[in-house]
């Protein structure tokens, strides 16, 4: 299926005494965002993350979809001190796992891969999480008859309406449809429907965005197609940019036809290049001529990303500048040094679209 969209689903995070209204409306929610086509971002917590991981889930399975491809779980590189002894950890085991610092990075990393955060119950750290996402300029939608920190910071998203990225619905569709009660399957099934109504209207396609940037990468390696798709994102959000990646297919599509229909669209193409890049041969016998013969035209300006090996040298790319110093391919940096150099891409990229 194509992702629409990423969700970040934060909340309790302990497995005994959840409130009736958040063991409901999770796996309704888990199993919503799926029918919908939303990715998933949660934490590998207990409690909220697994039972909406696991709505989720099975909603795929039903459709015979691979759970990698769509939940995405942001945990720590070692369990964290506070964590239910009898847990496991990662407590959902499955999806694409990516690891962090144990600290302040498991909370404002998932959030790098989240368009938009709903938060249910919580008892702290739930809190912190809608902090950080008002910080980075992510919708967040509260559903306060979870209780906790959902329900504490449900007023203040309605009363400071103007300074919070909402679009697509006023302040009452939002209060009139997350107010509702979840006491029953019944009433968690529609309040989680009424929420895919208003993520679908943030998101819906705007009629003057611009032709979508066309990625190219090799499947291997994907976790740098999610990292590139984060820092373009304050892009997506203020120049209307659209990005193209072959994650909008679903199984069954006629895959070169639309990356042909794709690539003649582009006004801008963004390699990830690495050995598994050049292993390819899709991307060798198809994609990459293509984006070279349209480079040579002038109808589609070509950046490239270095991000391992030297096979670059002894292929056309050699002659194009890349968007990144070759003498520091992207997978030698640490965390903090690729951060900033996706900064610095960012700001290249959207000197490039204007």
């Amino acid at each position: 299926m194509e992702v629409l969209r990423w969700v970040l689903v934060a909340g309790t995070g302990r497995q005994q005494g959840l409130p009736n209204s958040v063991l409901l409306l999770a796996e309704a929610l888990g199993q919503a965002l799926a029918e919908q086509g939303f990715g998933l971002v949660v934490g590998g917590w207990p409690g909220v993350d697994y039972l909406v991981a696991q709505g989720y889930a099975r909603a795929l399975e039903a459709r015979q979809l691979p759970l990698a491809d769509y939940l995405i779980q942001v945990v720590a590189d070692s369990r964290p001190a506070v964590y239910p002894a009898q847990a496991r950890y990662p407590d959902f085991q499955g999806g694409y796992l990516i690891e962090v610092p144990t600290g302040v990075r498991e909370w404002v990393e998932a959030l790098k891969y989240a368009d938009a955060v709903v938060l249910l119950g919580g008892e702290g750290g739930t809190r912190e999480t809608f902090w950080y996402a008002t910080q980075e300029q992510r919708p967040v939608f509260p559903i306060p008859c979870t209780g906790g920190d959902a329900a504490a910071v449900f007023p203040d998203c309605v009363a400071r309406w103007e300074l919070f990225p909402y679009q697509g619905f006023t302040a009452t569709d939002f209060e009139a449809t997350l107010a509702q009660p979840a006491d029953d399957a019944a009433q968690a099934r529609q309040l989680a429907s009424g929420l895919m109504r208003l993520l679908q209207a943030q998101f819906a396609p705007k009629t003057d965005a611009k032709p979508p940037i066309f990625i190219s990468y090799a499947h291997e390696d994907r976790q740098w197609l999610l990292k590139l798709r984060s820092a373009l994102r304050p892009l997506e959000h203020r120049a209307q940019l659209a990005v193209w990646d072959d994650f909008r297919l679903q199984p069954g599509d006629a895959y070169q036809r639309h990356i042909s229909e794709a690539i003649d669209k582009a006004p801008v193409a963004i390699l990830i290049v690495s050995n598994a890049f050049f292993a390819s041969t899709f991307i060798q016998n198809e994609e990459l001529p293509r984006l070279l013969a349209k480079h040579q035209q002038g109808t589609c300006r070509l950046l490239w990303l270095l991000l391992e090996g030297d096979e670059w040298l002894k292929s056309p790319l050699q002659a194009i500048l890349s968007l990144n110093d070759v003498e520091q391919p992207l997978a030698a940096l640490s965390p903090a040094q690729q951060q900033d150099a996706l900064i610095m891409l960012r700001r290249k990229v959207a000197a490039a679209i204007e």
